[in-house]
């Protein structure tokens, strides 16, 4: 699942490494698969669909393809643009986010500031409850929490294991492990607004 996000990254982003991307539209099959793996994960996420898909794409890289939606999504009564990504066989989002918003967090990603224990409790809580879902997003470690202003919380681990980051650096390839987190943006009622690896 990692993989499959950051190829999102590196379509967007990154096509200085020599890749090169392409784009089809996609099918009447294809958007329904889209639109049921969004679907099942707003019954685990607490997010509310508000618009059939408004920007579908098949991408393909030289070694990976998915896909990548924009639809609107409403979160506890707050809608926004919102963008999924999805592996090849397009069955569940693998990261999402609300396009256009940026989160409003003290420190950088990895910064642990969330000191009430009852805050603490519910947003392990809403990861757990995640945990449950399909697809399931690896996580380790301890749990970095930040408030996110006043929309909730960014609940922060590392995306891979601690040994792997540790041994990536002694062999001097740091550059496979940078900002190796995944993200969980949680409105303070519980709703999940956005997971998305990276820093």
């Amino acid at each position: 699942m990692k993989a499959l996000f950051l190829t999102f990254v590196i379509l967007f982003g990154c096509l200085t490494i020599g890749q090169t991307a392409t784009s089809t539209s996609i099918t009447p099959r294809e958007k329904s698969n889209l639109i049921t793996g969004i679907d099942n994960l707003c019954k685990c996420t607490g997010l509310q669909r508000k618009s059939g898909l408004r920007l579908a794409e098949h991408y393909r890289l030289s070694d990976d393809e998915g896909y990548n939606v924009t639809l609107l999504m409403a979160a506890d009564g707050v809608v926004g643009e919102y963008v999924f990504h999805f592996g090849m066989d397009g069955r569940y989002p693998v990261g999402f986010y609300q396009k256009n918003y940026t989160p409003d967090v003290a420190k950088g990603t990895g910064a642990d500031t969330l000191k009430n224990e009852s805050d603490r409790k519910f947003c392990l809580g809403v990861v757990k409850r995640l945990d449950s879902c399909k697809p399931r997003w690896d996580h380790y470690g301890r749990a970095m929490i930040q408030k996110d202003g006043r929309r909730g919380f960014r609940i922060s681990f590392y995306s891979i294991p601690e040994r792997e980051i540790k041994e990536a650096f002694k062999s001097f390839k740091f550059l496979s492990v940078m900002d190796p987190y995944i993200n969980f943006s949680v409105t303070r009622k519980g709703t999940v607004y956005g997971i998305k690896e990276g820093g």
